[in-house]
């Protein structure tokens, strides 16, 4: 039977579509033992389901059989990844796939496997992310939400919730910010959180460590849980490759190792030191895997001493828009820019529904943050955003003077010493339509061609 979820507000039910899914892995190698897969149809779950996977040589390893109970016992006679796909693929091809921390995990695990089993998957689009929208963990969502969290690691049960959260998400209905920090004096006693405080003796660094270390003479703070490794054995690891562990957040900080929920202080205060331009590299357990496997390169902050220039002030108005967007069509129809794996903004004031300009753009390869406030896209989680879509309406307002508190918001952030938006690039939506109905056209693409013209169609 379909489930209708929660409906409210202006929201054009025929254009919520989407999948979420959830993988549970067997083990560091990424191997993948679960996928959950909701699936939602014009606001209304249609499709749930989840399917056991046996890795490769059905290795588990311990801790990742802790963290979800699945064993090689369960999965012996399991379909292998690439058998799953096939049986899957026509439910997540060509849909925006959602995920909860998609952009440290479930996607990285999709595509790792589909290297591994020689899968040759088309249409995959960049996921969206429900931990880049919110900043919480599930635990900490759903108690905000008021929505029970009874089966965590169980891949049907995080894609379930994750499919809640999206859905919340694009309505506008926020969950109770005081509920989802109240979360953690619910599970850590003063005795477990006590338990979870890094051993003295690890607060200081091994000067035996060569120079040639990943993190020689780098400050390392901790925070969040991690279901792979403990917060001592984690420190003793990091130490070996010569870190210097703390527990506070300063302007001394390189690299910051974040677990599930997080400390809120310290990701604020994160948050406020990358604003400014400090160097602060988050590691996320993902990452952090990788490293202790030894890939350390994309990880080393370079010690050259780089004295940066002072910038001359760039104005954000009404002609200085005009100007940019006309730049970045050329550049995107010589090819000099694309936007195959850009992220894109949305400012709010658009003359139709900006949900067509969204998928259009998802059909090459541009993921966006269409409903996310600028202070989540570019303070929360550090600024990716490469383009900004200015609506006709709020390029209108600010042909008469106007500018709205997102176009003042960027000015500030591009005033910013070291500001890591300086470069942001801006379109029009009337550049960008041009642009799409040139590609679309080029290649034939009549569906993509068709949200053009829906999109023109719901302007009022």
């Amino acid at each position: 039977m379909k489930k209708r979820l929660m409906i409210t507000g202006d929201v054009n039910m025929e254009n919520v579509n989407f999948v979420a899914i959830d993988f549970e892995t067997a083990n560091r190698h990424e191997d993948v033992c679960q996928i959950g897969v909701v699936k939602v149809e014009k606001g209304i779950i249609v499709k749930e389901y989840s399917h056991y996977i046996q890795p490769p040589n059905n290795y588990f390893e311990e801790n990742y059989i802790r963290a979800h109970g699945i064993t090689p016992e369960i999965t012996k006679d399991s379909l292998n990844f690439s058998e799953v796909w096939d049986l899957i693929k026509c439910d997540l091809e060509h849909q925006t796939i959602v995920a909860h921390s998609a952009i440290s995990a479930d996607e990285r695990y999709l595509k790792k496997n589909f290297e591994k089993h020689g899968v040759i998957s088309f249409g995959i689009q960049p996921f969206e992310c429900t931990y880049r929208i919110y900043g919480y963990g599930l635990a900490a969502i759903c108690n905000g939400f008021g929505m029970p969290y009874t089966n965590h690691h169980d891949a049907l049960f995080d894609a379930q919730c994750c499919a809640k959260f999206y859905l919340n998400h694009l309505l506008g209905i926020k969950p109770d910010l005081s509920k989802m920090m109240s979360i953690k004096p619910k599970v850590r006693t003063p005795k477990q959180f006590a338990d979870k405080k890094i051993s003295s003796d690890l607060l200081q660094p091994d000067k035996s460590v060569s120079s040639d270390a990943l993190f020689f003479n780098r400050k390392i703070v901790i925070t969040g849980d991690f279901d792979f490794v403990g917060r001592d054995s984690l420190s003793e690891k990091l130490k070996s490759l010569g870190a210097d562990i703390d527990t506070s957040i300063s302007k001394y900080i390189s690299y910051v190792a974040i677990g599930e929920n997080p400390g809120p202080a310290k990701m604020s205060k994160v948050a406020d030191l990358r604003a400014s331009g400090q160097t602060i590299i988050l590691l996320y357990e993902s990452d952090l895997k990788l490293i202790l496997e030894g890939d350390v390169e994309n990880y080393r902050i370079l010690d050259e001493k780089v004295n940066f220039k002072v910038k001359p002030k760039r104005l954000i108005d009404y002609k200085s828009i005009v100007k940019d967007s006309r730049k970045t069509l050329k550049n995107l129809t010589s090819n000099d820019f694309s936007l195959y794996a850009k992220e894109a903004y949305f400012t709010k004031l658009f003359s139709g529904n900006p949900l067509y300009l969204y998928q259009s753009i998802g059909n090459i390869g541009c993921s966006t943050n269409l409903w996310n406030d600028l202070s989540i896209v570019f303070e929360e989680q550090g600024s990716v955003v490469s383009l900004i879509i200015v609506g006709e309406m709020d390029l209108e307002n600010m042909k008469n003077g106007i500018n709205s508190n997102e176009i003042e918001y960027i000015q500030k952030r591009i005033d910013m010493p070291n500001s890591s938006v300086y470069n942001v690039a801006f379109l029009t939506v009337t550049d960008l339509i041009q642009y799409l109905e040139s590609r679309f056209t080029s290649y034939s693409d009549v569906q993509s061609l068709s949200l053009i013209e829906k999109y023109n169609e719901s302007i009022l």
